[in-house]
């Protein structure tokens, strides 16, 4: 069906619209494409009449009343500013409900801000006698003018205004460009994408809206798009959305009949690679879309962060992932981008609005979302990482199936763990010393599972009593905890550790938080108990007097250091001599011991703290996310792959 007024409503009482039908009756669809919260900066009015070019007709303050049809190759101005409810300045964009009527010929309008050269794009298409409506988002120009152009014939035009972005909102009006185009003989703006051939039945393309038409290259959540499908064989849908997601059952716009033109204005998220896809269910149609603004992501609360050896991700409370560093299995983010952001400061991945907690490492990411699946991409090589039985590359996330209630998930270099609701652990990949797993495989003898770690060949698991197991490869360095030096298949009791809060795991050594605020560590060296040497059982932290800390809070650490987070929110580090080097260690530190005499310095209260294997980040207790240490895989996120000896702040958060 077609609405005639298709503008952006308000939620009322009880967070509901209200829809009308003036006549007969009809069946109803409604598809959500998003929402623009109130502290955005969308403005939306009470529809109001600015433009009728029927004679005998009105608008809301008698202006926009040519008294004529817009002729061919026509052009006619009207002011948006201070009519309706728009401000007299301070706009950006207006929000329009364009309606062409009593058309003599088949033909199309553009809306565009006027003084500028009129693109290409067009916003809605006619056929002789055929009334159509479309929403419009369209810059205003000079003068506080928009420009409507019709191609063929003449056509009368109805504009009713439903609401305005203002300047410097998280919308940005441009001047209408097109991005996609399937006739071989139609151009698209440089960096376009012109597929050649239609659009055939049950059939997907995906296409860049990032870095073209004047949208940039990263920062940007959503795009306003005009689509238009052209002259459909048969009666049909077209459906867009974000490249990398599964393709939605909603539809975007609706060819009721073989030949008909028809286009619509639609919100489309911005998904993987900056791509966006679409999608035709029958027949086959040419298709054009046009730009016509775009949405920038706006800045939240970092949740949580997350260090590895070749960069670094943070997780915000509206749910998106941003990264840094040079993880090759991001490569997707940037794929087929002309200008594709600095990987050496956050980039946004563009996948998923919806993640808990993320985690990487050199061959895999992956991602835990809301409703508790997990996704992974990255992978290839002769072992299946992903979990989805494959050991093909995955240039866009998977689901791994049969879990759909996660509650943690840890990477290692070849595999990946996850504890489920339940409290049971599932695991996939190479390294713990039992073979490969081709897909999630629960582990035996693993019961009231809270939080799980992964390392390269090994891995530990907390229970909710405050035992620790771990099992795998390279117990020999004591890095199972639990005495023997021997590897293990099967899990096995950490020694002496019985009320574990958190828990954290590296290849040389795995350290926890206990109930009583003290610290324990085991494994190969740098355990914070005074000695280089390596412990088969927990050695309590203690300070540079040699009495145990009892206040921490959280710990993490690297190859050859360790840092403390105390509930102060002051963190201590200590390590070799390699690590004061590059700022993880007191430049005094000799021989290992733990000499803490002085917090590291430049930094708020932290709240918790990640460890990649030469670099650290931390989130503070205002949800800033500060990195140091070495950085030549630019993981540190400050733009260079120069280490860094102080904390830098990497995201400010608001």
């Amino acid at each position: 069906f077609q609405r005639h007024d298709r503008s952006s409503p308000t939620a009322g009482l009880g967070g509901r619209i209200s829809l009308f039908n003036h006549s007969g009756s009809l069946d109803l669809i409604a598809d959500i494409a998003g929402y623009v919260p109130l502290t955005d900066g969308f403005e939306s009015l009470v529809p109001a009449r600015l433009l009728d070019t029927r004679p005998q007709e009105t608008t809301i303050d008698g202006g926009g009343l040519p008294g004529q049809p817009i002729a061919a190759e026509g052009q006619l101005d009207v002011t948006v500013l201070n009519r309706g409810g728009v401000p007299s300045s301070g706009v950006d964009a207006v929000v329009l409900n364009v309606t062409a009527t009593n058309p003599t010929d088949a033909s199309f309008l553009t809306v565009w801000p006027r003084g500028q050269a009129r693109p290409l794009a067009s916003n809605l298409n006619t056929t002789r006698g055929q009334t159509v409506p479309n929403l419009v988002v369209a810059k205003v120009g000079t003068g506080g003018q928009v420009s409507f152009f019709n191609k063929v014939g003449s056509v009368d035009v109805i504009a009713d205004v439903a609401g305005y972005f203002p300047t410097g909102g998280t919308f940005v009006a441009v001047q209408p460009a097109r991005l996609f185009e399937t006739r071989p003989a139609d151009s698209v703006t440089p960096g376009g994408t012109n597929k050649g051939t239609p659009l055939g039945q049950d059939a997907e393309f995906d296409f860049l809206v990032l870095g073209v038409g004047g949208v940039p290259t990263s920062g940007v959540s959503s795009v306003v798009l005009n689509v238009t499908a052209i002259r459909a064989a048969a009666p049909s849908f077209l459906t867009v959305w974000p490249y990398g997601s599964n393709r939605p059952t909603a539809s975007n716009l609706n060819m009721t009949r073989a030949g008909q033109t028809v286009a619509n204005l639609v919100v489309a998220k911005v998904g993987t690679a900056g791509k966006v896809k679409i999608y035709n269910r029958d027949g086959s149609t040419d298709v054009a879309v046009d730009v016509a603004g775009y949405f920038l992501s706006e800045p939240a609360r970092v949740r949580s962060v997350v260090a590895d050896e070749q960069g670094t991700c943070s997780v915000d409370r509206l749910g998106r992932v941003s990264c840094w560093g040079t993880n090759v299995q991001d490569e997707p983010a940037f794929l087929g981008l002309a200008s594709p952001p600095s990987r050496l400061r956050p980039y946004p991945l563009a996948m998923f609005d919806d993640a808990v907690d993320v985690a990487l490492d050199d061959t895999h990411t992956c991602v835990l979302r809301a409703a508790g699946t997990v996704w992974c991409w990255g992978g290839g090589g002769a072992y299946a990482l992903l979990g989805d039985g494959s050991t093909a590359v995955r240039l866009s996330p998977v689901q791994v199936p049969g879990l759909t209630d996660v509650v943690d998930v840890e990477t290692g270099y070849l595999n990946t763990c996850a504890v489920r609701t339940a409290g049971t652990v599932h695991c996939w990949g190479v390294g713990f010393g039992g073979g490969a797993l081709r897909a999630p495989t629960q582990v035996v003898g693993l019961s009231n599972i809270e939080e799980v770690d992964v390392s390269g060949e090994q891995a530990c698991a907390r229970r909710g009593d405050g035992r620790v197991l771990c099992w795998g490869q390279q117990g020999s360095v004591g890095v199972l905890g639990d005495g023997s030096g021997t590897d293990s298949q099967t899990p096995r009791l950490v020694a002496g550790l019985t009320d574990a809060t958190s828990l954290t795991l590296n290849s040389l050594r795995g350290c926890a938080i206990r109930a009583v605020g003290r610290a324990v560590c085991w494994g190969n060296s740098f355990l914070g108990g005074g000695s280089t040497g390596r412990s088969l059982v927990p050695v309590e932290v203690t300070g540079s007097s040699g009495t145990a800390i009892d206040d921490a809070v959280d710990i993490a650490g690297g190859d050859d250091w360790v840092c403390l987070v105390r509930s102060n929110g002051e963190v201590f580090c200590w390590g070799s001599l390699w690590a004061a080097s590059v700022g993880l260690a007191p430049p005094t530190l000799i021989s290992g011991t733990t000499v803490v005499t002085v917090p590291v310095g430049g930094l708020p209260p932290v709240a918790s703290i990640s460890a990649g294997r030469f670099h650290v980040c931390v989130t503070t207790t205002q949800t800033d996310v500060y990195c140091w240490g070495s950085n030549q895989a630019g993981a540190v996120g400050n733009g260079t792959k120069v280490s860094q000896m102080l904390p830098l702040l990497i995201i400010d958060s608001p």
